[in-house]
This record gives C-alpha cells, structure tokens and sequence, in this order.
C-alpha cells in the first residue's frame, strides 16, 4: 500500500465508519422515537392538574406569544408559573400584565440570585415552590405550544405510566450555517443521544430538552428535587437524570407540529449562546478537549476530499463515497424528521464546519474568563467543575 493510499483510509476510513454508524442510529431513531402529533392515547379519567413552569430571562421578545399560546390550550386544570429571572427589559411587565388578565397565571420575580446556583436553576426552584399541579411542566419561555399538544402529551404520560416525557421541539430557521449546525445536531442525537433508549431502566441513557419536560410531581417529590442540579450547566439533560436515577419511567417524542421556538436569530447568536454549552458541557472547562474535538470534528469533514486524491488501488476509490453519502443521507433523513429546513438536511459539512469553530471559539473565551458567563453573571470553571452531574 502506497502512503497516498494509506493517508487516504486514515482520512475516510474512520469517518466512513462513523457516518454508516449514524445512519443506522437515524433510521432507528424515527422507527422508534414517536411524533406526539401522531399519537391518541385514551384520555384519563380524571384529567390530573398541571403546572406550567416558564422561566424567563431578558425575553421580552417571545414571553408573551409563549404565555398566550399555552392559556390558549383547552387542558381543564391548568396552571402557569411565570418567573422573571432577573431580567433587564420589560419581561417582567409583561408577566404582571398577563397575570392581571388570566387568573390561572402566576407572575413571579427573582430580584437576587443566591450563591451557589446558576440562574436558571434557581429560577425553576422558585417556580416548584409555588406549583400545585400533579404534573409540572418544565418549557423555555419561548416556546409556542400547538392546539391540544398538553391533551395529548399528558394522556400519553399517564397511558404510558410515565414520570417524565421530554419532546424535541420543530426549530424556526436560523440561517443556513445555523440550519447545518441544526442537521447535524439530529445525527449526532441518534448517534450518542440514543433517544430510544431512554425508556430502559437497564440503560443509563438519560434525555431532557429545555423547551418540554413534563415531570410527575409525586416522583419529582421523591427525588432531591432542583438542588441536587443547582449548578448544573446542563440543566433540561439534568432533569432527566434527577428522574431516571431516582426510579423515574422516562420517555421521548417528537414534538414536530407541536412544539415550536426560535433558538436563535442567526449563526453569530447561536454561537454566542451556546459558548456556555461547548465550553462547559462538551468540553468540560478544558480549552485542550476542545481543541482536540475541534480537530476530530474537522476530521470527520474530510472525506470530500478524499475524491481529489490520486488513488489507484482497486476498491479504495469507492470508498471515498461510503462516508459522504452515509453523512449526507442521514442528515437529510433527520432533518425531514425533525422538520427542519432544506438547509439543514442538504448541509452537513457546513454544519459541522460551524461546529469545529463554535468550540475553538468557546474555549478561547472560557479560557481567557476563567468560566462561563450566563444570564448576566460568570461562574468561575474551578467552582463548576466539581459539580457536573451531566457528562458527555
């Protein structure tokens, strides 16, 4: 074997496998993971009451058409929670307005944070404490609920005797770099997320998605509850570990049809936003993990590359578009899944390009700060580190 011939297996070789490996993760993935929209459970006999828990911080923008769209819902013993977390606009105008108008939703304000506790977190405590529902519904204050999704999403929990339910949200499109980062991201759930194996109490595979967990007050009850996760960056994944390693029955759907939000506006904000995720989640605090992720992801992009080399061995040169095709297939299966946009199912390599960058760029700044800095306020790496629950 010649030393193009064997650059070439070690530029596709790996990749090749990786991207096979993830195809057959996706297809197992939409053979397994149910769309909520698509289900009809039997409804119960008595709809239990149920809490809606949205933190909100500085989303003066979306909070409202969240709000609305969730008392629209025609759930018969329904409650809202709102708490302003801090906020610098007029979120916490916002909240008191609606609050006036529907008796059903409470405003809450947090003036102050307490040491030891991320932002969030501590947001959702607060919010625990005053909730009175059988059900606690955990959603980012920027989500827009479809007609009849907490019916639905309720009647299936209890059906399926679950403790909680997570569902992955339809995202608004962001611009086609964010959209590839999108597309990818749906690969890389299949491949190490493992959706289908959440249900297994034999696994410990653990899922929760910030924009909807529905969690069972009387398991959550049995649980330490909020401050087991008080400075947990990856605090949605947390709740879903906090209930699965307390005896709790978990589940996943798809919310495609049901859920919808924006993440983010565009690339640059994507990036700026998930800087606290890359630096604190993937890459554990350690600038050199993510340079070295950085560069196995960029690794992984290669095998386009592959095709301009002057290989001769028979077989090698169609190997080049084992890797490429298994990358492209997948993303583009996931991402109609999801119901994202063109981009995101046509782009992987642009997304995963973004993705290399987006660490490089997280590490830099998590390492010049020293931390993460999150809803107004850095938290230090030597106090987080100790206190991950969640790891990769």
């Amino acid at each position: 074997m010649s030393l193009v011939d064997f650059v070439f297996l070690a530029l596709v070789g790996v990749p090749a496998l990786v991207w096979l490996t993830a195809l057959a993760a996706v297809l197992r993935m939409i053979r397994t993971v149910p769309v909520l929209a698509d289900l009809a459970p039997p409804p119960p006999s008595r709809w239990p009451s149920l809490t809606l828990l949205s933190p909100a911080c500085d989303e003066a923008e979306h909070v409202e058409a969240s709000l609305r769209s969730a008392l629209r819902q025609d759930y018969p013993e329904l409650g809202v929670v709102a708490i302003d977390d801090r906020s610098t606009d007029r979120t916490g105008a916002i909240l008191d307005a609606l609050a006036a108008e529907d008796p059903r939703l409470v405003a809450l304000h947090v003036t102050a944070l307490p040491e030891g506790w991320l932002g969030k977190l501590n947001a959702l405590r607060v919010g625990v404490e005053r909730a009175t529902g059988d059900w606690l519904l955990f959603a980012d204050a920027d989500v827009r609920f479809a007609p009849g999704v907490l019916r639905r999403a309720v009647a299936w929990a209890e059906h399926e005797r679950l403790d909680l339910l997570t569902a992955l949200p339809e995202i608004d499109s962001a611009g086609p770099i964010a959209d590839g980062v999108f597309g990818v991201a749906g690969v890389v759930m299949a491949l190490v997320g493992r959706p289908w194996a959440v249900p297994d109490p034999r696994s410990r595979v653990v899922a929760g998605l910030g924009a909807f967990i529905l969690v069972r007050r009387a398991a959550f009850d049995r649980t330490p509850g909020m401050a087991w996760l008080r400075l947990e960056v990856a605090d949605d994944v947390g709740l879903g570990l906090l209930l699965k390693t307390h005896g709790g029955r978990c589940a996943v759907v798809n919310g495609r049809g049901s859920l919808a939000l924006g993440w983010y506006a565009s690339f640059p904000d994507m990036a700026a936003k998930m800087q606290k995720n890359w630096f604190g989640i993937v890459g554990r605090f350690s600038l050199p993990r993510l340079l070295a992720l950085s560069a196995v992801v960029v690794w992984w992009a290669l095998p386009p590359l592959a095709l301009v080399l002057p290989i001769r061995t028979p077989g090698l040169a169609g190997l080049a578009w084992v890797g490429p095709a298994a990358l492209l297939a997948a993303t583009f299966i996931a991402a109609r899944w999801m119901r994202l946009s063109r981009a995101a199912g046509l782009l992987p390599w642009v997304g995963l390009l973004a993705v290399s960058w987006m660490m490089l760029r997280s590490g830099v700044i998590g390492w010049r700060t020293g931390g993460i800095t999150w809803r107004g306020r850095l938290y230090p790496s030597a106090m987080l580190r100790a206190s991950q629950r969640v790891i990769l």
